[in-house]
C-alpha cells in the first residue's frame, strides 16, 4: 500500500514537471501537432492523387467519374481504405503496410481526442517509432507514385533516367521542410527550400 501511494505521487509530480516546464511542454506540442500533421499529409498522398488521376477532365459538378467509383471507391465504405486497397493491388504497398496504418490511425486518434494527457500526463508519450514509419510511408506511396504514374505519363521524362531514391514528391517536400522548421534547423530548412526552388524551375 506505501509503495502504491508513493508511486502515485511520484507520477504526479512527474506530470506537474512534464506540464510546467516550458520547453518539455513546447516538444510535445510540436510532437503532437506534427504526428496529426503527417496523418493528414498522408491522407492526402493516399486519396488525392488517384482522385485526381481517375477525375481528369470529369467537371465537378457532375460528381466523380464511374471509373474512380468502380475501380477505387467500391472496395471500401472508408475512401482512405479504399485508395490504400488500390495501392496494394498495384504492389506499391502491401498487407503489412496495412497493418501498420490501422496501428498509426488509432494512436493518431487517441493523441488528437486526448492531447491533454500527451502534454500534462506522465507515461504518455508520442509514439516515435510510429511517426517515422508514417513518414516513410508517406515516401514510399509518393515515390511510387511519381515513378509508376507521373513519370510514364509525362513525355518530358522520355529517355530520362531517374533514381527513385532521389525522387521527391510534393508531399515530402512539405513534410521535409515542415520538420526542419519544427525542429529548429533553419540552416537545414533554408537548404530545403533552395532545392525545391531549383527543381521547380526545371519543370516544364
Amino acid at each position: 500500500m506505501e509503495n502504491n501511494a508513493k508511486n502515485h505521487r511520484d507520477r504526479v509530480q512527474q506530470s506537474w514537471e512534464k506540464f510546467l516546464d516550458p520547453g518539455t511542454l513546447r516538444s510535445n506540442l510540436i510532437a503532437c501537432s506534427l504526428f496529426i500533421v503527417a496523418w493528414e499529409t498522408f491522407c492526402r498522398t493516399s486519396i488525392d492523387n488517384l482522385h485526381g488521376f481517375y477525375n481528369f477532365g470529369v467537371d465537378p459538378e457532375l460528381g466523380e467519374s464511374e471509373n474512380y467509383r468502380s475501380r477505387v471507391l467500391d472496395r471500401h465504405k472508408s475512401r482512405l481504405m479504399a485508395s490504400l486497397l488500390w495501392f496494394q493491388e498495384m504492389g506499391a504497398i502491401d498487407q503489412d503496410d496495412l497493418n501498420l496504418v490501422k496501428r498509426i490511425k488509432d494512436h493518431r486518434n487517441e493523441i488528437a481526442h486526448e492531447l491533454p494527457k500527451y502534454l500534462c500526463q506522465a507515461g504518455h508519450e508520442i509514439d516515435v517509432e510510429l511517426f517515422g514509419k508514417l513518414t516513410d510511408l508517406i515516401s514510399k506511396i509518393g515515390r511510387w507514385w511519381v515513378m509508376e504514374i507521373e513519370v510514364p505519363t509525362n513525355s518530358d521524362f522520355d529517355g530520362v533516367e531517374i533514381d527513385p531514391e532521389e525522387v521527391q514528391s510534393g508531399d515530402m517536400w512539405f513534410l521535409g521542410m515542415l520538420l526542419q522548421v519544427a525542429t529548429g534547423d533553419e540552416e537545414e530548412a533554408s537548404k530545403l527550400y533552395q532545392q525545391f526552388t531549383e527543381a521547380a524551375s526545371k519543370l516544364p
